[in-house]
């Protein structure tokens, strides 16, 4: 299955309506142009897409370390 993504700018959407990326298509996919808020365009969707998905990445791979982790959750 593929990756489900989704970006929103919440300045024109603040209770997220609109997700810009096609969730469960090739990332990063933005929605059709016509669809995007006036001022955003499609390569700007997707170097902000991937970008965040890079500090996702390096979030993950510092947060989230393999047992014995560096931040266990609970004791034994």
């Amino acid at each position: 299955a593929p990756d489900q993504w989704e970006l929103y700018n919440l300045v024109h959407a603040p209770v997220e309506r609109v997700n810009l990326l096609v969730f469960d298509g090739e990332f990063p996919t933005p929605i059709r142009a016509e669809a995007l808020p006036r001022g955003l365009g499609r390569e700007q969707v997707e170097q902000v897409a991937r970008e965040l998905r890079a500090e996702l990445a390096r979030q993950e791979a510092a947060l989230l370390s393999p047992y014995p982790s560096a931040h266990p959750t609970g004791r034994f």
